[in-house]
């Protein structure tokens, strides 16, 4: 027998999640009371905003937990680190390797966790697809313990492969209410197969009490929009589904659009979607999330900035233009300058440096071949951050675009007064003062056939748009 905090640091020990010191001696009566529809509505599910937990669920208890878990195995270190291997074996499918690590931890560790090795037994038979044996065996160590909640939910596991939903629903919450800070798969694995089974109800009972636990998981939240739309529960599916997005754009993203919900329910997830994908390097899918979202009638300032550095990106300069446009409308002012390293065009080196749409928008002047218009919007960024070294050197390529190589050296020598080593302007003076190492003419003259070279009056060819 093991105390409740012993069991905490084994499962601590062996990487699942533990509760907190005051959670693991806290009675549960609200837990232990959980049942479907107990908060007394129709398809509600458990009413777990009653549970007296402290808000700072699910933060490990590392020193209690170890100190009892060093008292309660004695010498068994050894032993508890070839479970572990065993499990790790597992995870990565070399089951016949944890069949070895399993026996070997058999040998040594002490009788009163021998279950959890038999636990092990009954788990691998789980993932041969072995499930009468599965059952066997977790049956078998849950009448020698009670306290083995994995067991049981390995029961529970095996009646949702098996489509038995009603018995995996009631084995899992049994198996939660003795534990109920596992691991996530506990819960996102069998709401899963309650979806795909159509137990969009039993499902969402189980993503509730899984969304108290995880309270920022994305896979919790997207499970629960995809069961909440099932039941025609639109609105909390939306909400669900934002939430989603919210915490991990990039990830949602290729599963989104089989939600199928309405445009404008779920239209700030496609802002969010295009800020994550934009984050990724992926310009191309968030400049459709962005698309997305202003069909579906958004028009944040800040989805115009995104939208304009992902069509610059592309290259595709007119539309960055059209939405930096409207973007620098509201610099300063509601959005902020953004902080980056940037890869520098023609070198291999990152930057820090600062910049916003209005900065970026004098950049896709320039590449759009209009240096006249890129440079108004440069001295109208210098005017508010005069030290902002790309614009003071992108002043330097919309003087040299305009065939003025003495105003685009003094622009460059600016530019290192303030950073001596910015590798774009060290590179745009040595092209300026060395005219044989000129990848691009500083007069108009007419490009080889074929070899593609920038037009005349843009800046050298080692400027490549600043990918922000």
């Amino acid at each position: 027998w093991i105390t409740p905090l012993a069991a905490a640091g084994i499962a601590l020990a062996l990487g699942f999640a533990a509760p907190t010191a005051a959670q693991a001696d806290a009675p549960t009566p609200g837990l232990l009371s959980l049942a479907p529809g107990a908060c007394g509505a129709p398809g509600c599910g458990a009413n777990i905003a009653t549970v007296p937990y402290p808000a700072d669920i699910g933060r490990l208890v590392e020193v209690a937990a170890k100190k009892e878990l060093a008292i309660s195995l004695g010498g068994a270190g050894g032993s508890v680190a070839t479970y572990k291997q065993a499990w790790k074996l597992i995870a990565s499918g070399k089951l016949a390797g944890a069949r070895r690590a399993l026996a070997s931890a058999e040998n040594s560790i002490p009788p009163g966790l021998k279950w959890l090795v038999d636990d092990g037994y009954g788990w691998l038979a789980f993932y041969k697809n072995n499930l009468d044996l599965a059952e066997a065996t977790f049956k078998a160590v849950v009448a020698r313990h009670d306290g083995a909640y994995m067991s049981v939910k390995g029961l529970a596991f095996v009646a949702a492969q098996r489509g038995d939903f009603d018995a995996a629903e009631k084995l899992l919450l049994k198996s939660l209410r003795q534990n109920p800070y596992q691991v996530l798969q506990s819960f996102t694995v069998p709401a899963l197969k309650m979806i795909e089974g159509g137990e969009h109800d039993r499902a969402s009972r189980v993503l509730e009490l899984a969304s108290w636990v995880y309270p920022k998981s994305s896979d919790v939240d997207f499970l629960l929009a995809r069961a909440y739309a099932e039941q025609g529960k639109n609105q909390l599916a939306a909400a669900k589904a934002i939430r989603a997005v919210s915490l991990a754009p990039a990830y949602i993203h290729p599963s989104f659009d089989k939600l199928k919900l309405d445009p404008a329910l779920v239209r700030d997830a496609y802002k969010s979607m295009g800020w994550g994908l934009l984050a990724t390097g992926d310009a191309k899918a968030a400049a459709t999330r962005y698309k997305q979202y202003f069909a579906a009638g958004g028009s944040e300032p800040s989805a115009y900035r995104g939208a304009g550095f992902a069509h610059y990106k592309l290259k595709n300069y007119p539309a960055a233009i059209e939405h930096l446009k409207v973007a620098a409308r509201h610099e300063p002012g509601t959005l902020r300058p953004i902080k980056s390293k940037i890869l520098i065009p023609g070198t291999k080196t990152r930057w820090p440096l600062t910049y916003n749409a209005t900065s970026t928008l004098a950049y896709a002047y320039l590449n759009a071949k209009q240096p006249k218009d890129a440079e108004a919007i440069f001295r109208k960024v210098l005017t508010t951050h005069p030290k902002w070294i790309d614009v003071v050197t992108g002043m330097g390529h919309a003087r040299w675009a305009q065939g003025d190589t003495k105003g685009a050296e003094k622009w460059y020598r600016k530019a290192l007064r303030l950073q001596s080593r910015y590798p774009d302007a060290k590179l745009a003076l040595a092209e300026l003062k060395n005219p044989k190492a000129r990848k691009t003419p500083a007069k108009p003259a007419p490009a080889p056939k074929k070899v593609k070279a920038a037009p005349a009056n843009t800046k050298p060819a080692t400027f490549k748009a600043n990918n922000r």
